[in-house]
């Protein structure tokens, strides 16, 4: 069984590329938990802050300030970690650097995700869940594919099969 692993190039680099399927899988899992729970906290109990409280806009601003701030970071910054890649590196090095870009670019987003969702439990502002959504879309559009891969990292037609 060894032998198998060590023997071809192409298991390593798809196997890689299914383990970031499933921690995609598992950060898209966690953000929907925290929107579902967070959704009941809020119609059980309502916002943690009280209603003549005046830092619900302090609170609102914070939370989409950090949407435009940290979301284009987590596009722009792991595709320049994939720009940096070269066309004699093997795929398994192409594909566990490719990894590590999205982890880092789904952390980032999941994170903003988080915290604006805490925001959101805080002061139950219903322009917060729209925003939530919005960071919640650029997650799925940011699904990693093996033919994204492929184009971000400028692929063979030779490593391209291999992925596939």
């Amino acid at each position: 069984m060894s032998q198998k692993k060590t023997g071809m190039n192409e298991p390593p680099a798809r196997n890689n590329f299914r383990k970031l399927v499933r921690t995609y899988g598992a950060f898209f899992l966690a953000m929907v938990l925290v929107l579902v729970v967070v959704s009941l906290v809020l119609s059980a109990r309502g916002p943690l802050s009280g209603a003549g409280d005046t830092q619900p806009g302090i609170q609102k601003g914070l939370a989409i300030a950090l949407a435009i701030v940290i979301i284009p970071l987590a596009y722009g910054y792991p595709q320049r970690m994939m720009r940096r890649v070269e066309p004699r590196w093997t795929l398994d090095l192409k594909i566990a650097l490719y990894r590590r870009a999205v982890v880092l670019r789904l952390a980032m987003t999941a994170s903003v995700f988080m915290m604006d969702a805490l925001l959101f439990l805080a002061t139950g502002d219903n322009d917060l869940l729209l925003l939530l959504a919005i960071i919640l879309l650029f997650f799925i559009l940011s699904r990693p594919t093996p033919f994204r891969a492929a184009t971000d990292l400028g692929l063979s037609d030779g490593e391209k099969a291999e992925l596939f």
